[in-house]
């Protein structure tokens, strides 16, 4: 649990201090979410700046997700992807 801290803690640092080469367009959306039984999101995350840094709108729900519960909450968000 340490080092995954850690991680986030590291990611979070080095978020803004990345390049954004295709400020103010978007290559598309992607919804991303560890489902439950995984407690380890630092892959996750890890793609999701990548992605955002590529230009992609992320919307990251998070961990431990339910997959009903998941596949319901990406239902919900029709109006925007």
């Amino acid at each position: 649990m340490n080092s995954a801290e850690a991680m986030k803690a590291s990611v979070d640092y080095l978020e803004p201090l990345l390049d954004d080469e295709s400020a103010g367009k978007t290559n598309g959306v992607v919804v991303i979410a560890t489902v439950k039984g995984d407690i380890h999101d630092i892959g996750k995350n890890l793609v999701a700046i990548m992605l955002k840094n590529y230009g992609f709108t992320v919307y990251d729900l998070g961990k431990m997700f339910l997959p009903k519960i998941l596949l319901m909450q990406l239902k919900s968000m029709t109006q925007i992807l």
